[in-house]
């Protein structure tokens, strides 16, 4: 069994909150969620690449592996959350949008706001950025070759943006040109995480974060309101720089204080389970309270609480009823 690294899991336990405060807010263009927005999901890009490596196996393996790992929870997760919104709908009369039809279609497309477990859309991402990843890997040896062309695709990406087209919005071939960049730099950074831990984990590189969080969020506020879920940035410069920046803030702050906390780290691993069904917590008060998470503090507030009361139903799951995340029993999450 491949051993977990706990620092890693314990930091994709924090960008999990910040995924839940991000979705919290009911107004959109809200400054703290456009500063979220800015950086949780290339923060997610950035954690999948932590984790990969070069594989010494044949394409066809490797897709297979992939759409068993990734596909498969795809798959269930907007199944069943499709099925609990229908009994919301048909119960609370929420989701009155929500058709079998436009679900069905958008979930096998891939994009809008119709899939019904509308995070999901991160999954099918990280499924077009693993096998991006793989093949470059295989193509050259060389790291430096594979950095060109990551940077490569970037532009690409960038230029295809400029065009206006939607071609690749399908299963967010768009967005994966973009997202491709963060996960490589995950890959490098864990390459080279043994020459700079100790660095990173002392008391005294709080200083950076000092200094970077408030930067990334400054360069942000100039930027605007972006979100990778569309392939909007604004002007690129500023949301890399600010992005990049907010990440290394995060990391270093996870190495320094919870790098082993079981709490993040439990969260880590059941990360899966909170990004499919945290919406419906909060949906019923954003339908019948959506005053409540105007206020910034009390929306801060519902994402907490939400954040922690999935803790005890996301153990369940995983260890008795694991088909919700698009697990079986006996697999390793």
């Amino acid at each position: 069994m491949k051993k977990r690294i706990e620092w890693i899991d314990s930091l994709r336990g924090i960008a999990m909150f910040f995924v839940i405060f991000g979705h919290a807010f009911y107004i959109r263009n809200n400054t703290i969620r456009n500063y979220i927005y800015s950086f949780h999901m290339p923060l997610f890009f950035f954690i999948s690449g932590l984790t990969v490596k070069r594989k010494d196996i044949s394409f066809f393996e490797y897709f297979r592996k992939k759409c068993k790992n990734l596909l498969l929870p795809y798959l269930f997760l907007n199944i069943f959350v499709f099925i609990f919104k229908m009994i919301f709908k048909l119960s609370l009369g929420m989701y009155s949008s929500l058709t079998f039809s436009s679900a069905l279609e958008f979930t096998i497309k891939g994009f809008s706001n119709a899939i019904p477990c509308i995070q999901s859309w991160f999954i099918l991402a990280l499924f077009v950025i693993d096998l991006m990843f793989f093949i470059l890997t295989k193509l050259f040896k060389s790291d430096i070759l594979v950095t060109i062309s990551v940077i490569a695709i970037f532009v690409l990406g960038y230029f295809y943006k400029q065009t206006g087209n939607d071609y690749l919005q399908y299963w967010h071939i768009d967005t994966s040109l973009f997202g491709l960049l963060f996960y490589y730099l995950g890959y490098i950074f864990m390459k080279y995480y043994h020459k700079i831990e100790k660095f990173i984990c002392d008391y005294k590189a709080v200083i950076i974060i000092l200094i970077t969080f408030p930067l990334g969020y400054y360069i942000q506020s100039l930027n605007g309101r972006v979100s990778m879920n569309v392939n909007n940035y604004k002007n690129i410069y500023y949301f890399l720089s600010s992005s990049i920046i907010t990440i290394m803030s995060i990391v270093i702050f996870v190495n320094i204080f919870i790098k082993k906390d079981k709490f993040f780290n439990k969260i880590g691993i059941m990360s899966l389970f909170y990004l499919g069904y945290h919406g419906f917590i909060m949906a019923p008060l954003k339908s019948f309270a959506p005053d409540i998470l105007t206020n910034d503090i009390l929306t801060f507030l519902v994402a907490l609480i939400t954040y922690l009361i999935m803790f005890y139903p996301s153990k369940f799951v995983y260890k008795k009823i694991p088909i919700l995340i698009g697990k079986f029993k006996g697999e390793t999450v």
